[in-house]
Order: C-alpha cells, then structure tokens, then sequence
C-alpha cells in the first residue's frame, strides 16, 4: 500500500504541476494576443485539472481506503472527463474555430451530464479492499458505457489529428485554409499528446485486466508527462498566417 500510495502522490504532484504550469501559458497567451485564438490551450489545462483530480483521487484511495465518494470522483475525472478535452484541443489547434466550438458544446453538453449520472447511479458496492477497484466491479450500465464512448471516441480524435500532421505538405498547406501552418514542431507536439493519450488509455486496460494499481499511477505520471510535454511543443507564441 505504501508503494501504491507513493506512486499515486507521485502522479498527482506531476498532474498540479503541469495544470499550474498550462494555465499561466493560458493566461500569459490572453494577455498578449487578442487576435489569435487560444481555446487549445484552455482545453488542455481542463484536461490535466481533470487528470490531477483523478490523481488526488487515486493517491486518497490508496493512501486512506476506498469509499464509494472517492471511487465516483476518480472514475468521473480519470475515466470520463479527462480525454475529450484532449480532443478538443486538437481540433482547436488544427481545424476550424467553428466547428471546435460546436465540439465544445457537445463536451461541455456530455460532461454536465456524466456528473449527473455518476452522481446518481447505484453501485455494487464491492470496493476492493487492496489495489484499485475496477469500474466493472462497482458500476453497471451508463456509467461504464460513458467511460467507453468518452476515452474511445477523445483517443480517436487525438490520434487523427497527429495522422492528419503527418499527412499536410507544404503545398497543401498553402492552399489550405487551416489557422496555422503544421510546422515540425506542432507533428512532433501531436504526436507526443496523442502518445500520452495512448499510455493513458494502456494504464487503464492493465487496471481492468491486472488490478496493477502501482502501474496504473506510474502510467497516469508518465501518461501526463508525455502530454506536458506535447501542449508546449505545439504551442506557438506568435501564430504565422498562411500564404494565400
């Protein structure tokens, strides 16, 4: 219990760090560019507050016992409300403004809704005693079926966004009329989100098969490292507008 619960103090002092961190690039962003949208960075420090919750979450777990309230929080935060930022911030970095927003209400419309239900929805009530409960061990049904259409559909859209990099050629790019020019450093920022979203999702199947709890938070510290890692490569300080 003493390894688990350090592993997980590990993620989630990672997870704070990096919200902290994303938000001042938000913040220092607003300030100093009016013009240029920043809505990207704005989903992913919802992302890694997400995340961080999920962490605290997991680290309370191990460190103190399962209860029921602090099985609801982390399964909410790590396996349902986490990854479709993700997504939406890809699609904010690369694609329209107006379509993400209209993604964004979508998220916005399915996270209100997921509180809700895990709010509400009954349990089994078997919370392991050691190592990290299994979703399908505790609930039944909506809960379960969000989880999946959440991090499924958020890992699809991330991982297309980094295909879609490495797809655009210069000449492309020109006669398209995307926000900003795919440069090395956006693919490789792609690619390292969608590879965080990835070891993510791996740390979770490997809970639901294994019941490998210190894994799965070293999965969650790496997971989040990989994705710090990709907000900052992708992000660009002064956007260049493209050749008409």
């Amino acid at each position: 219990m003493q390894t688990q619960a350090a592993s997980a103090a590990i993620a989630s002092v990672i997870a704070v760090a990096f919200s902290l961190a994303l938000l001042d690039r938000w913040l220092r962003s607003s300030a100093t560019s009016s013009k240029t949208s920043n809505n990207h960075l704005l989903s992913w420090f919802i992302s890694m507050v997400a995340f961080a919750v999920a962490s605290v979450a997991l680290w309370a777990g191990a460190a103190f016992g399962w209860d029921l309230a602090t099985f609801r929080v982390f399964y909410l935060f790590g396996a349902i409300l986490s990854v479709p930022p993700l997504a939406l911030g890809t699609l904010y970095l690369l694609g329209s403004k107006k379509t993400a927003d209209r993604c964004a209400i979508a998220v916005a419309t399915l996270s209100l809704f997921a509180i809700g239900v895990l709010v509400a929805a009954p349990s089994t009530g078997r919370l392991s005693a050691i190592g990290l409960p299994r979703g399908a061990d505790v609930f039944t049904g909506l809960p379960r079926l969000l989880a999946a259409f959440s991090s499924i559909a958020g890992t699809l859209v991330v991982i297309a966004g980094a295909v879609w990099t490495f797809q655009q050629s210069k000449k492309r790019q020109q006669a398209a009329s995307a926000q900003r020019q795919v440069t090395p450093r956006i693919k490789a920022g792609v690619s390292l989100i969608a590879l965080g979203t990835i070891t993510l999702g791996l740390g979770g199947a490997s809970n639901s098969i294994a019941e490998e709890m210190t894994a799965f938070a070293l999965s969650l510290a790496v997971g989040a490292a990989l994705l710090f890692a990709g907000f900052m490569l992708a992000t660009i300080s002064k956007p260049t507008a493209l050749s008409p």
